[in-house]
């Protein structure tokens, strides 16, 4: 079996394991969903929303420093913007899911944490793995020779 034929399996494997899901997200309406929801509850979504992503950002930003010579961060605004927008879509996925499934208010506050955490940590994986060529990676100084 060849690596591209191992692939192209895998794919269909892929696709084969989403189609339920996507046949139980069809039955899903939004508006059903959304009828209940005030406002002072978005805002909530939207604080731990806020807050698992900055909480992401900030482990991600220290990090990187940490291993900068220079002690700069290269391209802060797509960081920033990159980790909040993928805790924020996150945040909101989880909470349509848990307010369509009835869940209780506490776990789906938690369940809003997690996801928008993970949301985060997400996209910075995949910036990590795509966008390297285009954002400069901070190199280690050289060993000094004793």
């Amino acid at each position: 079996m060849t690596i591209n034929y191992l692939r192209v399996v895998l794919r269909c494997m892929l696709v084969a394991l989403w189609l339920p899901t996507i046949a139980f997200a069809s039955t899903v309406t939004l508006d059903k969903t959304l009828e209940g929801i005030t406002f002072p509850t978005l805002v909530i979504v939207f604080v731990l929303s806020s807050l698992s992503g900055a909480t992401a950002l900030l482990q991600r930003i220290d990090r990187e420093l940490r291993e900068s010579v220079t002690k700069t961060l290269p391209r802060p605004t797509l960081f920033a913007a990159a980790h909040m927008l993928g805790s924020w879509l996150a945040g909101c996925l989880a909470f349509m899911l848990c307010e369509n499934q009835d869940a209780n208010d506490w776990l789906e506050l938690g369940i809003i944490v997690a996801a928008s955490f993970a949301g985060a940590k997400f996209i910075e994986s995949i910036s990590e793995k795509y966008l390297a060529q285009w954002t400069p990676k901070a190199s280690l100084p050289p060993l000094e020779k004793e």
